[in-house]
């Protein structure tokens, strides 16, 4: 397993299963792995490429407080996997996207096309409150810091 499959799982096992937490963005994400592993140019692609080669399951689903879509894992209060599409190991709803995904490079591409300037602007933070993105904050750091420490 490379250094960054190991982190964003570690990364979401925290978030979701440990701080029983939904998901998080696409760009907190990678902003996590630039700044916490040697990948310091890791983006959206090489994310979903690594969750191809690892095989591990991910569900994306719509996370209304922030209005944005999250990357977490199953956990009880979900649906049935049944109830889901699915590329490869990745699970989601076709309610939660514009457009019918029908393969693995669509999703990147949805991605890419929602993400990619957020996160080549460093804005990897979405506040709950204010919707606005930005940089790492404190309590991002704190969280970080948590993951790094596990």
């Amino acid at each position: 397993m490379t250094e960054t499959q190991e982190y964003w799982k570690k990364l979401i096992q925290v978030w979701c299963i440990e701080d029983d937490k939904y998901g998080l963005t696409i760009p907190f994400i990678i902003g996590a792995i630039r700044e916490n592993t040697s990948e310091t140019n890791y983006n959206i692609s090489d994310f979903f490429n690594d969750i191809l080669i690892s095989e591990n399951e991910i569900i994306i689903k719509n996370c209304g407080d922030l209005e944005e879509l999250v990357i977490g894992v199953f956990k009880k209060e979900d649906a049935p996997k049944e109830y889901y599409q699915n590329i490869n190991s990745v699970f989601y709803s076709d309610t939660d996207f514009k457009n019918k995904l029908s393969t693995y490079e669509n999703l990147i591409e949805y991605f890419e096309e929602n993400y990619s300037d957020k996160i080549n602007e460093n804005l990897f933070s979405k506040d709950y409150y204010t919707h606005k993105w930005s940089g790492m904050t404190k309590e991002d750091s704190l969280f970080l810091e948590k993951v790094s420490g596990n």
